[in-house]
């Protein structure tokens, strides 16, 4: 665990930062109840970036993970969000509304950009690669640190299998909020590009409220009782266009493509923030803007 004072997107170190607690279920699963509760939310007043500034390192990453979702993750997040039944638990990733309308986001960006069929994709940090669409008739990966079996027609690759292979497609879909270093990760996924490889980046987005203001509410909602702080759980990082935006300089990547939209999950209606981008040419602007 490190406290971070910079930016971890552009490096700034101005911020407005709010009061902050880690929730009783992170506390206990990533940091096994060993540091202090408090920390800072900090948004960066240079791109718009806001993060929790305590970043948890590889091993606290690994053991909220291990298992990710399944009975010993559910079991010890129940005992402190009652709404986390086992029923909750499994509409989530896996309810065919979330899959159907997910997957109808990234179809109508890779039609809307001409993206052909039987190219290759690496579905990166995807589980098992379900949201991958099934009209792609080229070669499908996921990688994933969960350790989870991929579905039928998708091959599983280890973190050696991806050095010094590249394809058509990336796929780095609700990966960014989770992750310490965000710039670090997009290295990785980066490395797997070729000069004609797209990358299709999709985050959630809170636009209702005021973040500050969807934390609490989101602790609310998880039945954890009415709080004055925001909230650190497993979303670490919160991403706005601006800050996406941001980020892809920082990785000399061009948007092609970005938008927002409101979808139905299945449990949950959120709103979900999308990006296709390439690497650059030299022109930092969008393509095709619907924000």
């Amino acid at each position: 665990m490190k406290i971070e004072n910079r930016c971890p997107i552009c490096g700034g170190e101005s911020f407005t930062a709010y009061t902050a607690k880690i929730s009783p279920f992170i506390h206990e699963r990533m940091f096994q109840n060993a540091i202090q509760t408090e920390c800072l939310l900090l948004c960066c007043n240079k791109c718009k970036f806001r993060f929790f500034n305590i970043r948890p390192d590889a091993l606290e990453m690994a053991r909220l993970y291990n298992d990710y979702r399944g009975a010993s993750y559910q079991q010890q997040r129940e005992k402190y969000e009652s709404i986390y039944t086992k029923e909750f638990n499994h509409l989530i990733g896996s309810n065919e509304i979330e899959i159907k309308n997910r997957r109808g986001i990234l179809n109508k960006v890779l039609k809307d950009n001409n993206v052909p069929d039987d190219i290759s994709v690496l579905d990166f940090g995807g589980n098992d690669g379900r949201f991958i669409p099934e009209h792609l008739i080229g070669k499908k990966y996921c990688y994933d640190i969960s350790g989870n079996a991929t579905i039928a027609g998708v091959t599983k690759l280890s973190s050696l299998d991806l050095k010094g292979e590249t394809f058509g497609l990336i796929l780095l879909a609700h990966v960014l909020e989770h992750v310490s270093y965000p710039k670090e990760l997009m290295k990785e996924v980066v490395s797997s590009m070729s000069p004609s490889s797209l990358l299709y980046i999709e985050l959630p987005e809170e636009v209702s409220l005021p973040f500050i203001e969807a934390c609490k509410k989101k602790m609310r909602s998880f039945l954890l009782g009415p709080t004055e702080h925001a909230v650190m759980h497993e979303h670490i990082n919160q991403f706005t266009s601006a800050s996406l935006r941001s980020l892809l300089r920082e990785m000399e990547l061009e948007c092609v493509d970005i938008g927002s939209k409101r979808i139905d999950l299945g449990w949950s209606n959120v709103n979900i923030l999308y990006c296709l981008s390439k690497k650059d040419s030299s022109r930092f602007h969008c393509q095709n803007e619907h924000i």
